[in-house]
Formats: structure tokens, C-alpha cells, sequence
């Protein structure tokens, strides 16, 4: 394939607003923020990404299919692909790349998007097995009452599970805190004796104070009544607590903002958040693969308004939000680097992601795809490649991040190794 011309500097500053590029945007840079404290939105695109539309710029290679229209961009150290339908893509590069590291050639060995899935937020596959979001919520160092809060997307928890909250499709976290869930029935409440329920509620609080008291009660009996009456408490925290917090607004910009509200007034440590990018659809293209076009466009836009909004809200330590957050955008896997009979493209073991914000190595690209798309190997500790060094996989990518939180992966992913090249 051709290479095209680059992006020139006047061009990206037309499509990131009038000239408002990075030099004239400057980011402050981040305040020390202890990594245990440290804050976490992961952001999921459902389906496979094609990292030929953003993030694997191969205009010399001829074994891969690039948009047409696309053109190469660079700036901030960073280099993309830049196509007139994506200027989120070239705003999010040109104001942000400064904070990002760009990981290029993450292998997840599966085309089954449920393994691929599991691989990419675990580390792994086995059944019972916690996500990054979750075990990071576990390890909170304040005890948040939402440790790590789904607001959609999906979420593996087996050992950290007690840390997970999710939000629900139908208002069914609301309704738990309200108390309204307990009228989702098929019996009819209201015709039953209320002095019944007052009655139970009562024997159930009195035991439960009595186990705090130290009855003698043990075994289960005594975790459950530990784990009602912490409930109780909690729950009468949290109604005070998510006031100001919108958890109605189901779009994506609702719940990123949501989801930053939510790190910013304690609630939570990590947050999950779906990005369909497009008309609520996913990033599954084995069909007319153009529509991966506007998946970046949509989903990035949405990117964009949260790294705004961080970027203004005030976080715990006496800067921002954004001083003390990691963002971390994921997607299950690639798509394979030509195009199929149908115009879209297949399933694909390498990928991309973005670590963005709080401990993270701005500017910086580590690892690459080689002309077939293929990942190449790396010195983790250098980022630079070499034959000598590894592949970057998926439970790579989760020990990195882990390790940003301040959690030793060697707990979660033995085998793995963190990519120190990524890490500020």
C-alpha cells in the first residue's frame, strides 16, 4: 500500500477545533499520587476493535487493508491513524497524548469472544477468576461502600465478587438503595400484615446488634447477621451519599460522568463503563468493516468528555480528578488485517490498548505490530523491541495495571510481567 502524506500540523488543528492542538492546550502534569490510592475507569469496547483505524498506522505494509481516505498522524510522540470521520480520534491524540501510552501488538490467544473477553480483563480463563476492576476494588485502601461499580459492561468476580456492585439494565440498584426492589414481587406486599415484616426486621436487627455486641453466635450465623447489619449501615450511607450522583442517564456520556462522580465524592475505586460507539451496536464487523468508523468516532467523543471532565473536577488529594485516575480502554480482541468477501473483517489474536492519566508513561507507544499485523517482541523494562524479548499478552496487560493499583499481580497472574515501559 502507498504511504499517504501525513497530517499536517494546520489540518489537525482544524479538525481538533480551530487550532486548539495540544502546544496551546498544555496539560499540567500529574501530581504524585500514592499508587495505592490511585483510581481506575475502565471503559469496554464490545465486539473487537481493528486497530488499523486508530492505533496501527502500517501505510507501508501491503498485507493489510487501512480505511480508505486514512492518512498518518503524529504528534505528542504519538502516531496514529487519522481518517476526516474520526476527529475525535485526532483530538483525543493531539490534547491528551501527553497522558497516554499506547500498547500495540497485546496477543489474546482465542477468537471466542467470551474467552477473549475473560483473557483480556483477567488475565486468564478458569472459571472462578476476578477482573482487574474488581480485585482493584477489593484492595481499597478507604474502604469505599461501591469498591468497584459496574455501570454496564462486563464483570468476572469470584473471590472479589463481595467488592462488585452493578448498576442493572432496569434500575435495580436504585430501587436496592430506595428500597422500592423489595416490592419487585410476584406476591402483592401490600397484603401482607405489615406488623409481620416489622417483626422480622426487628428479630433480624436485634441479632444482629447482638453479634456486634459479642453473643457468641459463630459459623454462618453469625457472618450473616455481620453481613446484614453492615448492610443496613451501609445502605443507609449510601442514600445520603449518591445524592448529586446521576445514575439515571443510561447513555455513555451519562455514565462516564456518572462514573467519575462516583470516584470523585469516594464511593468507588474502579468503575466499568460499555462503549458501543455507535447506535448501541458493537464493534463485531464481519460485516462492512466501515462501520468501525464510527465506533471510534462515537466512542471517542465520549473518551474526550470524560478526560474533560476529570480534568475539572476536583479529586481527594487537592488536585483534580484527573491527577489521581487511570483510564484504561479495552477491547476483547482485534479483527483480522484484510478485508473478508463481505467488506468486513474477521476475528484477529492481536490488539490494542490505552492506559491513560495517573502512574502512566504519556507520549509513549510501547510495542508494535509488524507488517502482517502480528505483535513483535519487546524488552518490558525498555519498550524497546528486540528478538530476544516477549511477546506482550493479555495477562500482561492486566499485571501492568494492577501494578499501577498497587496490587502485586504475581497474586492474580503468576506467569505474568509487568510492561515497566508503560509505567511513569
Amino acid at each position: 500500500m502507498r504511504r499517504p502524506p501525513k497530517l499536517t500540523r494546520r489540518r489537525l488543528g482544524q479538525l481538533v477545533g480551530g487550532g486548539a492542538l495540544a502546544a496551546a492546550l498544555p496539560s499540567r502534569p500529574a501530581r504524585a499520587v500514592d499508587a495505592a490510592s490511585r483510581r481506575f475507569i475502565f471503559l469496554f469496547a464490545r465486539g473487537g476493535w481493528d486497530p488499523l483505524h486508530a492505533y496501527a498506522p502500517l501505510f507501508d505494509s501491503e498485507h493489510v487493508d487501512i480505511p480508505e481516505g486514512a492518512v498518518l498522524a503524529e504528534q505528542n510522540g504519538m502516531s496514529w491513524v487519522s481518517h476526516p470521520d474520526q476527529d475525535a480520534v485526532d483530538g483525543l491524540f493531539a490534547n491528551y497524548g501527553d497522558r497516554i501510552c499506547l500498547l500495540n501488538g497485546v496477543e489474546v490467544p482465542s477468537v471466542a469472544h467470551d474467552r477473549c473477553r475473560k483473557l483480556i480483563m483477567c488475565g486468564g480463563s478458569d472459571v472462578q477468576i476476578d477482573d482487574m476492576g474488581a480485585i482493584l476494588g477489593a484492595h481499597a485502601v478507604d474502604s469505599p461502600a461501591l469498591p468497584h461499580m459496574v455501570l454496564s459492561g462486563p464483570v468476572y468476580a469470584g473471590d472479589s465478587a463481595g467488592a462488585v456492585a452493578r448498576l442493572g439494565g432496569e434500575g435495580q440498584f436504585q430501587g436496592l438503595v430506595a428500597g422500592s426492589a423489595l416490592h419487585r414481587s410476584d406476591v402483592d406486599l401490600a397484603l401482607l400484615d405489615v406488623g409481620v415484616e416489622a417483626a422480622v426486621d426487628a428479630v433480624v436487627r436485634e441479632r444482629s446488634a447482638a453479634v456486634a455486641a459479642g453473643s457468641g453466635l459463630s459459623g454462618q450465623a453469625a457472618r450473616f447477621y455481620e453481613g446484614r447489619l453492615a448492610s443496613l449501615e451501609g445502605v443507609g450511607r449510601l442514600g445520603t451519599e449518591l445524592d448529586g450522583i446521576d445514575l439515571s442517564d443510561t447513555s455513555e456520556s451519562g455514565q462516564v460522568k456518572a462514573a467519575a462522580d462516583l470516584l470523585a465524592a469516594g464511593l468507588s475505586r474502579s468503575v466499568m463503563v460499555e462503549l458501543l460507539g455507535a447506535e448501541g451496536t458493537n464493534w463485531d464487523t464481519h460485516v462492512t468493516n466501515a462501520k468501525q468508523t464510527a465506533l471510534f468516532q462515537g466512542s471517542f467523543s465520549v473518551l474526550l468528555q470524560l478526560l474533560d471532565y476529570l480534568d475539572v473536577t476536583p479529586g481527594s488529594a487537592g488536585g483534580t480528578l484527573a491527577e489521581e485516575t487511570t483510564v484504561v480502554f479495552i477491547s476483547e480482541m482485534g479483527r483480522f488485517p484484510q478485508l473478508n468477501s463481505s467488506g468486513g473483517k474477521d476475528h484477529w489474536t492481536f490488539t490494542s490498548a490505552l492506559l491513560m492519566g495517573a502512574g502512566v508513561r504519556g507520549g509513549t507507544t510501547v510495542g508494535a505490530f509488524d507488517e502482517y499485523l502480528v505483535g513483535q517482541t519487546l524488552d518490558f523494562d525498555t519498550g524497546e523491541l528486540t528478538e530476544s524479548g516477549d511477546l506482550m499478552s493479555a495477562d500482561d496487560l492486566v499485571a501492568t495495571v494492577l501494578a499501577l493499583g498497587d496490587v502485586d499481580p504475581g497474586d492474580y497472574v503468576p506467569n505474568a510481567k509487568v510492561v515497566s515501559a508503560a509505567l511513569d
